[in-house]
């Protein structure tokens, strides 16, 4: 039920919207979309258009491009998975599918690359840096991950130091 009172009190506070989009339209013609949304799952589109009710509704704003690029600050993301061979099976396939998750938040002032380890660490793939989170990047690593095979023994150890050291790159190259 507090749910319900989140919204109901998120689709009043943003209703004052309608008239600064109008304003907004008035003053700059060409101007042909303006959105709103909230971390709470509220969205507003200016003009407005009827929604299509297909059953369930899966859209979700915070997963938009022009949200997260909006609500968050560029960042480099290392995915780190381990592959050692207690990952087989289920948990191998939970990981993977969670590393495409995370990619697919990122737009394309992000940068990003997915490592494994278990007796050694590495990329998954032809990416030896971290790359700018395209769309056509996104798609070669998520290509990448879903060939991650399981085995040998877990070291942690590796995984984190190999992490570490790829971030420690990234600043030293700004850094002069």
């Amino acid at each position: 039920m507090s749910a319900d009172i989140e919204i109901l009190n998120g689709l009043q506070w943003t209703s004052g919207l309608e008239e600064q989009w109008r304003k907004n339209r008035e003053k700059d013609p060409t101007l042909l979309w303006q959105y709103f949304g909230s971390q709470t799952g509220i969205m507003r589109n200016y003009p407005a258009s009827k929604w299509k009710d297909d059953g369930v509704d899966m859209y979700d704003v915070r997963r938009r491009p022009w949200y997260t690029q909006g609500a968050s600050s560029p960042k480099d993301m290392l995915i780190l998975v381990d592959t050692s061979g207690s990952t087989h099976g289920q948990a191998l396939a939970l990981m993977k599918e969670a590393a495409i998750s995370l990619m697919n938040t990122l737009g394309e002032n992000d940068f990003v690359n997915v490592a494994h380890f278990s007796d050694v660490a590495n990329w998954v793939g032809c990416f030896q840096s971290f790359v700018q989170a395209t769309y056509r990047n996104k798609q070669v690593l998520e290509q990448y991950v879903g060939e991650i095979q399981a085995g040998g023994m877990a070291s942690y150890s590796k995984g984190f130091e190999f992490a570490f050291n790829q971030f420690l790159m990234v600043i030293m190259k700004y850094a002069c």
